[in-house]
């Protein structure tokens, strides 16, 4: 891959590693903005070029109305940090519309049952990010589809460090799966309603979805746990670094 091609598999390559930084994926929507700020300062500290590039072809996303809320009046670098946030979390904005794609958050392999060794897997999540890790990266995709494809990618490396998106419990009280922790409930305290123990973690990275509160999120676990060196992926490409995640 050469030219433009070669510029955006780097650029999919630093975002999917710079998303990692955090100690957790980012899972509700203020996790995944949490998430997509620890990226934006690693970013625009290694590779500013690359930062201006996808701050550029967001610009262009095809489902402009929930950028346009996100930036409200904001301009200059923080116009920039809250388009960018706004990609990770678009896809969960984007459910219930034809940008939809359900069964693209989450993959698990659970025991088949009845004795056997086999197994069978649900979700699609693997497929979908080299899927999209693939569409960023051509230069014969549109500006539009880079944009989505570029929500997808931070999103889904987000969702995949949610330990119950990539794991269910397979018991005689479960015998088809407890649906990654949807059909078990728990309290956080004495006396509070009861919730999916899925959700329990989903919440866990942040709940306020405000941009200052997400930044100052961010600022705390980033001086709590200091992001590691950036590693690049192997050259066996998206589907060899997203099963790796999984496991």
């Amino acid at each position: 891959m050469s030219g433009g091609g070669a510029r955006w598999q780097r650029l999919a390559l630093l975002l999917a590693v710079a998303g990692i930084a955090a100690p957790a994926g980012g899972w509700t929507r203020p996790g995944h903005m949490v998430a997509a700020a620890i990226a934006y300062d690693r970013l625009r500290a290694e590779a500013p070029a690359e930062l201006a590039a996808v701050v550029a072809i967001l610009g262009k996303h095809p489902d402009r109305a929930p950028f346009e809320v996100a930036i409200d009046r904001s301009t200059g670098d923080e116009q920039a940090r809250r388009r960018f946030t706004e990609c990770a979390r678009w896809p969960d904005d984007a459910r219930g519309t034809a940008y939809d794609h359900p069964t693209w958050h989450y993959v698990m392999t659970s025991p088949a049952g009845g004795g056997s060794s086999a197994t069978t897997t649900t979700g699609e999540a693997d497929a979908a990010f080299a899927l999209n890790f693939r569409t960023l990266a051509n230069r014969q995709a549109s500006a539009a589809e880079r944009a989505v494809a570029l929500c997808w990618v931070m999103h889904l490396v987000g969702d995949i460090h949610q330990p119950l998106h990539t794991a269910q419990q397979v018991s005689g009280r479960f015998p088809a799966g407890d649906r990654g922790g949807g059909l078990q409930f728990v309290r956080e305290a004495a006396g509070a309603d009861p919730i999916t123990l899925h959700w329990f973690w989903d919440d866990a990275v942040h709940r306020q979805g405000d941009a200052a509160s997400v930044a100052a999120r961010a600022a705390e676990l980033q001086t709590a746990a200091p992001p590691r060196e950036t590693i690049a992926i192997a050259s066996d490409g998206p589907d060899a670094a997203f099963r790796a995640w999984t496991q």
